[in-house]
């Protein structure tokens, strides 16, 4: 049997294009023997074949499209021609499936986006009121109170938006948030730094259950660098007790911190915050205090740091006390993004307060200087015009000591002076102006009549 078999394999035909494998497939237009899909790539090339029965694409014109549609067939021992309309078909068929393509498309979108193109209420989010202010600089801000938390909206359609899953559980009777864990080890000096989005994560949880049953376990262990106790035997090693020791070993030794965003009272834009405050009793607090009174973006956002820190089994070492932030605030890489982080909000509201009248005295000093430089170009303008009054007295005392000489010369050489009834001056009418006697025009005209008469 075996071989016949053999014998039957080497009589089959061969590949037609390789001439060494035997042949599997046949070409859809050609039906040439071909063994594998590079065999078939090389037969398109070289014999510009599109391996299919027909091509809706191709042209063909009409004189070909006769020859195609008759079909001769015997009827009688007569040969016969009937219209087969094949090309027509395989247009009409080619039109049909790109209608067909078109519509499932439409669909998937509408799918895809069915909260974007939705149309319902603009005022409501999530049963919630949406509140809109304005900004100093004219720009419409939306947010919703959630639990007491400030959410602003990102605009609808937007990644960050469609991630939102936080929504009010009425079987559990529970708020569940969607949160966002940004992770940073700090190890190496790029400070890798992986994201991880966790959905229902109830109110009433405690940041360090979220860790414990809400984190993957491939995240958790590269996290907290358990490579070392890995037990490839047993699949379930890293249960929910495990990581409980390994978290509280780290929290003993103050080798995991976790940070929350502190935005600003007043929000002139929705951009995000580059401040942070540290999370004070991570082992007890739980979310809903956490984010009462807080702000995000549409859903809070927590960043983690974990030190340098191998998990032992039997830890004989004491618990380390909290290390404390400098009010002066500690910069974080997390990824690209760095961090001011802080011990409390009041360290942050001092450093605002600090700023502020940091800048008011600035102000305070360019107000005093742009007096100053006020008074001293009035009073130099000051001096200015004095110099030239000066200059206008003194040019007319000169001229009045000309004018007399001119006068003693003139009496002395007996020369008439036309400028001697004048006045020193030149505002006043002399007094010999006043004394001359006023002729009469009577006797003025009488003395004309006598000349001219």
């Amino acid at each position: 049997m075996n071989e016949e078999a053999i014998s039957l394999v080497s009589q089959a035909p061969k590949c037609e294009i390789c001439e060494e494998n035997t042949f599997k497939y046949k070409c859809s237009k050609c039906l040439l023997k071909y063994c594998s899909i590079p065999c078939l790539n090389q037969h398109k090339l070289k014999d510009n074949c599109s391996n299919r029965l027909y091509d809706p694409m191709e042209y063909i014109s009409n004189k070909e499209m006769k020859t195609f549609d008759i079909k001769n067939e015997a009827d009688d021992n007569k040969k016969q021609e009937v219209q087969t309309n094949h090309i027509v078909k395989r247009d009409y068929e080619y039109l049909l499936s790109m209608d067909r393509q078109l519509q499932v498309a439409k669909t998937d979108f509408k799918q895809k986006n069915k909260e974007t193109l939705s149309v319902g209420n603009l005022n409501v989010y999530n049963n919630r009121t949406v509140n809109k202010f304005l900004t100093d600089n004219g720009m419409e801000l939306k947010f919703i109170m959630q639990r007491g938390c400030r959410c602003f909206l990102m605009p609808v359609g937007s990644s960050k938006n469609k991630r939102n899953k936080s929504r009010y559980d009425n079987k559990q009777k529970k708020f569940y948030w969607t949160i966002e864990w940004n992770l940073s080890k700090n190890i190496d000096p790029d400070h890798e730094k992986t994201t991880i989005i966790v959905d229902r994560c109830y109110e009433d949880m405690k940041i360090m259950d979220l860790i414990r049953y809400k984190w993957p376990k491939q995240e958790f262990k590269n996290a907290f660098n358990l490579e070392h106790i890995e037990d490839k035997e047993n699949v379930n090693w890293l249960n929910s007790e495990l990581k409980e020791k390994v978290l509280k070993q780290f929290l003993d030794h103050d080798k995991i911190h976790i940070f929350i965003k502190k935005f600003p009272n007043k929000m002139n834009n929705i951009l995000d915050t580059r401040d942070a405050i540290k999370v004070q009793n991570v082992d007890s607090t739980v979310l809903s205090e956490l984010l009462a009174s807080k702000t995000c973006v549409e859903f809070p956002s927590l960043f983690v740091q974990i030190d340098d820190y191998k998990y032992v089994e039997e830890d004989t070492e004491e618990p380390v006390d909290k290390s404390i932030i400098d009010t002066n605030g500690k910069s974080i890489q997390f990824g690209n993004m760095v961090l001011k982080v802080y011990e409390t909000a009041e360290d942050i509201e001092n450093r605002d307060n600090q700023v502020i009248m940091e800048k008011q005295r600035l102000e305070e000093e360019m107000i005093q200087k742009q007096k100053e430089e006020e008074e001293q170009i009035k009073a130099k303008k000051l001096e200015e015009q004095n110099q030239l009054k000066q200059k206008r007295t003194f040019s007319l005392q000169e001229y009045k000591g000309i004018k007399k000489q001119k006068l003693t010369v003139s009496k002395a050489q007996n020369i008439p002076d036309f400028h001697e009834n004048e006045s020193e001056d030149s505002d006043d009418v002399t007094s010999e102006e006043e004394d001359e006697p006023k002729q009469n025009p009577s006797a003025s005209n009488s003395l004309a009549a006598r000349l001219f008469g």
